[in-house]
């Protein structure tokens, strides 16, 4: 998103929203997030920034889509996504996300998982 609060840079935000397997899942979402922006035209100079969710309360269980806003970054102003970023008016993004443990073993001292 550009623009955000004025700022004239790319913002990517992601959200936890409820879903119909919600029961079968365990939470809160003990893991790593990491997004990249890949530069097309030099892939050694692309953008990664990550955010473990560890207490943070936007990873509880929704019981419903309240409004919580989502949590994310700024990656590169609007002039750096068009002239560096971009390629043939496209930008591509990854998002990778690694479950590092289950809350029981969060709590017992485990870090990581599978």
């Amino acid at each position: 998103k550009f623009n955000r609060d004025g700022n004239n840079a790319l913002d990517i935000f992601l959200r936890l929203c409820v879903g119909i397997l919600d029961d079968s899942l365990k939470f809160p979402f003990l893991g790593k997030v990491t997004m990249t922006l890949i530069n097309l035209r030099n892939s050694n100079k692309s953008v990664t920034k990550y955010y473990l969710t560890e207490g943070v309360e936007r990873f509880n269980r929704r019981t419903e889509d309240e409004g919580l806003s989502g949590w994310g970054f700024e990656f590169a102003t609007k002039d750096e996504v068009l002239t560096e970023f971009s390629k043939d008016d496209s930008i591509q993004i990854k998002i990778q996300i690694k479950y590092l443990c289950k809350p029981d073993e969060f709590a017992k001292g485990i870090t990581s998982y599978g």
